[in-house]
């Protein structure tokens, strides 16, 4: 085998296993070379130590070949004078890609990256900004080949030149899609907890005055009536009952308030439509003993067409009316009117109730229907906050939907819209 090629190329090189004089054996590298007259030079080099070091690399390798396949982690490799990335099988479990696919470049992976999370990407000019911290160590979400993102604990180190420029980045990508979704439940049970604190206090300012000045007024009502009864006039006796009345009346709306709000809390806020005569309901609303004689002398109540049927819930839409008419009082002159109007639309109904009034404030009209929330504008006027949410949830119960028009002096508008 040797020959043939020496005398047809007149050099040969090759390795062999050498014997030595006691017998023992060691490999050696041999190099041939044909001189011109004929003559043979032969160089031998002991080649164990070269021949020991391939052999542990070739077990290192095999070393790092398990290690990388044992674990669920991906090992990436870019080569940051070309821009190539190769990903090792791991790449497969965590992100569902092919084999060929685990030869990439570091713009495709990039663009394998959720749109939020690529402002932080490491640039392609300067991957990981490894000239200013040496090493990059990151979450993003990438997506997967089924086309759901998973978060990735991205983590990497920059192999340098000896000019001090990177020109390779070597790291790991573990899946913590699972911590995530942890770490993100735990805040939104922090902020859950922080907006029921909130709301504990919001609560616990408006019963401390909404309910305590109703309860106070009707107490004194009493006890003045119940120590002068002897001296108390007709007149002072019907004013006295009246001022009670009022309050008790004030102080059942809450409870009523309160009691609906947690029922649609748990889920128990359930829609029993029936079919009902529209303008009948209207009209009971308008009388309703809730509202005071003056202020059933302001309501304007129409219906179009005035036969109309529908199927309705009456007590959700006693809730839902009763509350925009009281606002509707409250908030404007008691002399102007508060139109109530029913109107058919198609297969829906508009029930829409417009006052003269205050206006809700443009920096206020994103909040209305925040628990407890006020407007900026409604001054000394009482109110828990409670019955726009009341409104609002009572619609939603029933498939409809609510939107208002508003401005400041001028009055409101609120018109919902509930399937026939």
């Amino acid at each position: 085998k040797i020959f043939p090629a020496l005398n047809a190329n007149g050099s040969w090189t090759g390795s062999a296993l050498a014997k030595r004089l006691d017998g023992t054996t060691f490999p050696e590298e041999l190099s041939l070379t044909l001189l011109p007259n004929g003559g043979l030079v032969c160089i031998c080099r002991d080649a164990s130590e070269k021949v020991a070091a391939s052999e542990a690399l070739r077990a290192s390798q095999a070393l790092w070949q398990i290690a990388v396949e044992s674990i669920r982690d991906g090992i990436w490799d870019a080569d940051l004078t070309t821009g190539a990335v190769h990903l090792s099988h791991g790449w497969k479990e965590l992100l569902g890609l092919s084999d060929e696919e685990l030869t990439t470049t570091w713009a495709e992976l990039i663009t394998r990256m959720h749109p939020d999370d690529v402002k932080d990407a490491p640039d392609s000019d300067d991957p990981h900004y490894v000239l200013k911290t040496s090493h990059y160590d990151a979450e993003h979400r990438m997506r997967a080949q089924d086309g759901t993102y998973r978060w990735l604990l991205v983590r990497g180190k920059a192999i340098f030149d000896e000019t001090g420029h990177p020109i390779r980045m070597l790291g790991t990508a573990a899946d913590i899609s699972d911590r995530r979704k942890v770490y993100e439940q735990l805040l939104a049970n922090l902020a859950r907890e922080k907006e029921l604190s909130e709301l504990r206090s919001q609560f616990v300012s408006m019963a401390s005055h909404e309910l305590r000045t109703p309860l106070a007024a009707l107490s004194l009502t009493l006890e003045f009536l119940a120590s002068y009864n002897s001296q108390i006039t007709p007149d002072a006796l019907e004013k006295g009952l009246t001022s009670a009345n009022d309050s008790a009346r004030r102080l059942s709306a809450i409870v009523d308030d309160l009691l609906l709000l947690d029922r649609a809390n748990q889920g128990r806020l359930k829609c029993s439509a029936v079919p009902v005569c529209v303008a009948d309901q209207l009209t009971l609303l308008t009388s309703d003993t809730y509202f005071t004689d003056a202020q059933r002398i302001r309501f304007r109540v129409s219906c179009t067409p005035p036969d109309m049927e529908a199927r309705l819930d009456p007590q959700l839409l006693r809730y839902m009316l009763l509350n925009l008419l009281s606002n509707a009082c409250k908030y404007s002159p008691e002399n102007t009117p508060v139109i109530l109007r029913a109107t058919q639309r198609g297969d829906a109904v508009d029930f829409q109730v417009e006052d003269r009034g205050i206006g809700i404030c443009e920096t206020d009209q994103s909040r209305i229907y925040s628990l407890f929330f006020r407007g900026s504008n409604v001054g000394t006027r009482p109110g828990t906050g409670l019955g726009l949410m009341v409104v609002k949830r009572c619609v939603e119960a029933q498939h409809g939907s609510i939107t208002f028009r508003s401005s400041p002096g001028q009055g409101t508008c609120f018109t919902i819209t509930l399937p026939m």
